[in-house]
Protein backbone atom coordinates (compact mmCIF):
# COMPACT_ATOMS: atom_id res chain seq x y z
CA UNK A 1 0.00 0.00 0.00
CA UNK A 2 2.85 2.34 -0.67
CA UNK A 3 1.56 5.76 -1.59
CA UNK A 4 -2.02 5.20 -0.40
CA UNK A 5 -3.73 7.50 2.07
CA UNK A 6 -4.29 4.66 4.54
CA UNK A 7 -0.97 2.95 5.19
CA UNK A 8 -1.55 0.72 8.24
CA UNK A 9 2.15 -0.04 8.66
CA UNK A 10 3.10 3.65 8.75
CA UNK A 11 0.29 4.40 11.19
CA UNK A 12 1.29 1.38 13.29
CA UNK A 13 4.95 2.43 13.49
CA UNK A 14 3.99 6.01 14.34
CA UNK A 15 1.62 4.82 17.06
CA UNK A 16 4.26 2.50 18.51
CA UNK A 17 6.84 5.30 18.65
CA UNK A 18 4.31 7.72 20.12
CA UNK A 19 3.18 5.26 22.79
CA UNK A 20 6.77 4.44 23.71
CA UNK A 21 7.53 8.14 24.17
CA UNK A 22 4.38 8.78 26.18
CA UNK A 23 5.01 5.74 28.37
CA UNK A 24 8.60 6.85 28.97
CA UNK A 25 7.47 10.33 29.98
CA UNK A 26 4.72 8.97 32.25
CA UNK A 27 7.16 6.56 33.91
CA UNK A 28 9.71 9.35 34.41
CA UNK A 29 7.00 11.58 35.94
CA UNK A 30 5.85 8.79 38.26
CA UNK A 31 9.39 8.01 39.44
CA UNK A 32 10.12 11.70 39.95
CA UNK A 33 6.92 12.18 41.91
CA UNK A 34 7.69 9.22 44.16
CA UNK A 35 11.29 10.37 44.76
CA UNK A 36 10.01 13.79 45.77
CA UNK A 37 7.37 12.18 48.02
CA UNK A 38 9.99 10.03 49.78
CA UNK A 39 12.32 12.99 50.23
CA UNK A 40 9.56 15.19 51.63
CA UNK A 41 8.23 12.50 53.97
CA UNK A 42 11.49 11.25 55.43
CA UNK A 43 13.60 14.39 55.47
CA UNK A 44 11.10 17.21 55.93
CA UNK A 45 8.16 15.38 57.56
CA UNK A 46 5.91 16.84 54.89
CA UNK A 47 4.18 15.47 51.84
CA UNK A 48 2.36 16.44 48.72
CA UNK A 49 -1.34 16.31 49.47
CA UNK A 50 -2.10 15.51 45.84
CA UNK A 51 0.72 12.98 45.36
CA UNK A 52 -1.36 9.82 45.75
CA UNK A 53 -4.07 10.97 43.33
CA UNK A 54 -1.57 11.98 40.66
CA UNK A 55 0.40 8.75 41.13
CA UNK A 56 -2.81 6.74 40.69
CA UNK A 57 -3.61 8.61 37.48
CA UNK A 58 -0.08 8.01 36.18
CA UNK A 59 -0.30 4.30 37.03
CA UNK A 60 -3.58 4.01 35.15
CA UNK A 61 -1.89 5.65 32.16
CA UNK A 62 1.02 3.22 32.35
CA UNK A 63 -1.27 0.20 32.56
CA UNK A 64 -3.70 1.10 29.78
CA UNK A 65 -1.27 2.70 27.36
CA UNK A 66 1.16 -0.17 28.01
CA UNK A 67 -1.56 -2.72 27.31
CA UNK A 68 -2.26 -0.98 24.01
CA UNK A 69 1.42 -1.00 23.09
CA UNK A 70 1.71 -4.67 24.03
CA UNK A 71 -1.31 -5.56 21.91
CA UNK A 72 -0.02 -3.56 18.99
CA UNK A 73 3.39 -5.26 19.18
CA UNK A 74 1.91 -8.72 19.70
CA UNK A 75 3.59 -9.01 23.11
CA UNK A 76 0.64 -10.72 24.71
CA UNK A 77 -0.03 -14.20 25.93
CA UNK A 78 -1.85 -16.20 23.28
CA UNK A 79 -3.33 -19.64 23.69
CA UNK A 80 -2.94 -21.76 20.59
CA UNK A 81 -6.56 -22.84 20.14
CA UNK A 82 -6.58 -22.82 16.37
CA UNK A 83 -3.67 -25.04 15.52
CA UNK A 84 -0.21 -24.20 14.37
CA UNK A 85 1.03 -23.13 11.00
CA UNK A 86 0.33 -20.00 9.03
CA UNK A 87 -3.43 -20.46 8.66
CA UNK A 88 -3.78 -21.28 12.38
CA UNK A 89 -1.94 -18.09 13.34
CA UNK A 90 -4.10 -16.05 10.97
CA UNK A 91 -7.32 -17.48 12.42
CA UNK A 92 -6.02 -16.91 15.94
CA UNK A 93 -5.08 -13.34 15.06
CA UNK A 94 -8.50 -12.68 13.58
CA UNK A 95 -10.39 -14.16 16.54
CA UNK A 96 -8.20 -12.54 19.21
CA UNK A 97 -8.32 -9.10 17.58
CA UNK A 98 -12.10 -9.28 17.19
CA UNK A 99 -12.44 -10.41 20.82
CA UNK A 100 -10.18 -7.55 21.94
CA UNK A 101 -12.28 -5.06 20.00
CA UNK A 102 -15.48 -6.40 21.59
CA UNK A 103 -13.88 -6.28 25.05
CA UNK A 104 -12.61 -2.73 24.54
CA UNK A 105 -15.99 -1.50 23.28
CA UNK A 106 -17.82 -3.10 26.22
CA UNK A 107 -15.29 -1.70 28.69
CA UNK A 108 -15.62 1.76 27.12
CA UNK A 109 -19.38 1.71 27.60
CA UNK A 110 -19.02 0.63 31.25
CA UNK A 111 -16.31 3.21 31.87
CA UNK A 112 -18.46 6.00 30.44
CA UNK A 113 -21.13 5.00 32.95
CA UNK A 114 -18.55 5.13 35.74
CA UNK A 115 -17.41 8.57 34.57
CA UNK A 116 -21.00 9.79 34.76
CA UNK A 117 -21.32 8.38 38.29
CA UNK A 118 -18.04 9.89 39.51
CA UNK A 119 -18.48 13.25 37.80
CA UNK A 120 -20.26 14.66 40.86
CA UNK A 121 -17.53 13.55 43.27
CA UNK A 122 -14.53 15.83 43.60
CA UNK A 123 -10.95 14.89 44.38
CA UNK A 124 -10.32 17.39 47.15
CA UNK A 125 -6.55 17.31 46.72
CA UNK A 126 -6.76 18.31 43.05
CA UNK A 127 -10.08 20.14 42.91
CA UNK A 128 -11.24 18.16 39.87
CA UNK A 129 -13.96 15.55 39.41
CA UNK A 130 -12.96 12.02 40.45
CA UNK A 131 -14.02 10.91 36.97
CA UNK A 132 -10.61 12.06 35.71
CA UNK A 133 -9.19 8.76 36.96
CA UNK A 134 -11.20 6.95 34.28
CA UNK A 135 -9.91 9.01 31.35
CA UNK A 136 -6.80 6.80 30.83
CA UNK A 137 -9.09 3.76 30.64
CA UNK A 138 -11.19 5.36 27.90
CA UNK A 139 -8.08 6.42 25.98
CA UNK A 140 -6.53 2.97 26.51
CA UNK A 141 -9.61 1.15 25.23
CA UNK A 142 -9.72 3.40 22.16
CA UNK A 143 -6.05 2.63 21.57
CA UNK A 144 -6.78 -1.10 21.94
CA UNK A 145 -9.50 -0.84 19.31
CA UNK A 146 -7.14 1.05 16.98
CA UNK A 147 -4.38 -1.51 17.64
CA UNK A 148 -6.76 -4.36 16.80
CA UNK A 149 -7.80 -2.67 13.55
CA UNK A 150 -4.15 -2.12 12.61
CA UNK A 151 -3.33 -5.74 13.51
CA UNK A 152 -6.17 -6.97 11.31
CA UNK A 153 -5.03 -4.71 8.46
CA UNK A 154 -1.46 -6.01 8.79
CA UNK A 155 -2.69 -9.63 8.81
CA UNK A 156 -4.77 -8.97 5.69
CA UNK A 157 -1.78 -7.36 3.94
CA UNK A 158 0.41 -10.35 4.89
CA UNK A 159 -2.21 -12.72 3.56
CA UNK A 160 -2.44 -10.83 0.25
CA UNK A 161 1.37 -10.75 -0.04
CA UNK A 162 1.65 -14.50 0.52
CA UNK A 163 -0.68 -15.34 -2.40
Amino acid sequence: MVGSAFDPDRIRQGLIKGLERVLGAVLAALISLEVVQVFLRYFLAEGLIWGRDVATLLLFCLAWFGASLGWLNGNHIAVDLFGSGRSGRQRRGLVLNLLMMAFAIALSVMTIRAIEAFSLIELPSLGVPAAIKFVPIIIGTMLLILASILNLAADAADQRASR
